[in-house]
């Protein structure tokens, strides 16, 4: 059983997912099904699941005159 003291409030991670319950890392996509709008995935590990926001990051930078 997982002691609810021992969980992460939050994890942030880029492409993969971290568990905030047993700390194992996962497949962002696979989990998502590739759903910008799935909202719960569930740890391939410990089988709990956990809300999730997915986001994509758009950085846009100056053209350099050549």
């Amino acid at each position: 059983m997982i002691n609810p003291e021992d969980c992460k409030d939050e994890t942030k991670c880029i492409d993969d997912c971290e568990c905030i319950y047993c700390g194992h890392f996962f497949d962002g996509e696979e989990a998502t099904n590739n759903d910008m709008d799935c909202n719960v995935v569930t740890c391939p590990k410990c089988g709990k699941d956990m809300s999730i926001s997915v986001s994509i990051e758009y950085m846009c930078t100056p053209i350099e005159d050549h």
